[in-house]
């Protein structure tokens, strides 16, 4: 089994554009409170290719900072104030110079701005659509530190990020005060509210369809520990549902839809399983030094377990 995983191509689960269309849409709606304008996840990358948009999005945080009492030192995680926003040409033409002046003069603005370097991307990387992923975790990072700016339109994913972050938070202080257990991330307060356990159900029953449906679904060990929160394997995450169809898993500094995830991890994990067992095999045919026992290592296969909240 592991051998057929090794000769599939990873997009052959699940292409990058579908991943990113949830991330897509909702930068798409950002973009469009900002701007005023009709952006859609589909015409998204065509319609900020030149930088335009990008850099007048820049502009405007800017002018919304001038209106701040505190001059928008909040919104940065530094105390220097906001940069400058950048400078750039209106006429810029999709592939042209001023398109790659636009986008430069953008990515500088980030850098000051704050934006972590693993988020950026090359100009041509915006102008020729080869580095989409960045671009849409570069917008979101700088939605991130903007949305400390008051009325400054928040994406849906940062909002969900703001409200797992408070529960993290709530959390700790409920452990500290009942006294500590060995494993912190196993335990979940109740539910406040019957519409929450309806709203944790439904998500569950969400994040098992994809489980049930995946092409890995033998491989996947999945348990659900609290309110959109799941051990997959040995990993706890936070998953989450974006405008009650698109089912995201919360990854580092970012987001990826729960069917991507799942897919490229265990592709990695057979992999990974694929060579140690090609190498125990190796040694087996070669023998060890001094005739030491041979250990063999498998692919450990689990049926997921579903846990539901009384």
């Amino acid at each position: 089994m592991c051998a057929q995983f090794i000769e599939m191509d990873d997009e052959e689960y699940q292409p990058e554009d579908e991943s990113l269309y949830p991330i897509k849409e909702d930068i798409s709606e950002w973009l469009n409170t900002i701007m005023e304008c009709k952006t859609t996840p589909d015409t998204l990358f065509e319609d900020i290719q030149t930088g335009v948009i990008l850099c007048e999005v820049a502009h405007r945080i800017y002018h919304r900072v001038d209106s701040q009492p505190d001059g928008g030192i909040a919104c940065r995680r530094s105390s220097q104030p906001l940069p400058s926003p950048p400078s750039y040409s209106r006429r810029a033409m999709p592939g042209s110079f001023l398109a790659r002046d636009n986008a430069a003069n953008f990515i500088s603005w980030c850098r000051k701005l704050g934006v972590n370097e693993a988020y950026m991307f090359e100009s041509e990387g915006l102008v020729l659509q080869r580095q989409r992923r960045n671009v849409l975790l570069c917008l979101l990072e700088v939605a991130r530190i903007s949305s400390s700016l008051k009325e400054m339109p928040v994406p849906q994913l940062i909002r969900l990020e703001k409200a797992i972050d408070f529960e993290q938070e709530n959390d700790h202080e409920i452990l500290k005060r009942i006294g500590s257990p060995d494993d912190e991330l196993s335990y979940v307060p109740p539910s406040s509210s019957r519409q929450k356990r309806k709203k944790a159900l439904q998500l569950d029953n969400e994040v098992h369809k994809i489980v049930d449906n995946s092409k890995f679904k033998g491989s996947i060990d999945i348990e659900r520990m609290g309110e959109g929160r799941y051990r997959i394997h040995d990993k706890l995450v936070f998953i989450r549902m974006l405008r009650e169809k698109h089912v995201m898993v919360r990854v580092g500094g970012g987001w990826d839809s729960l069917q991507h995830y799942l897919d490229t991890h265990e592709v990695a994990r057979a992999r990974s399983a694929y060579k140690l067992l090609s190498f125990t095999e190796v040694l087996q045919e070669n023998g060890t030094p001094n005739n030491k026992e041979r250990k063999f290592h498998q692919y450990r296969t689990r049926i997921p377990l579903r846990t539901k909240q009384s």
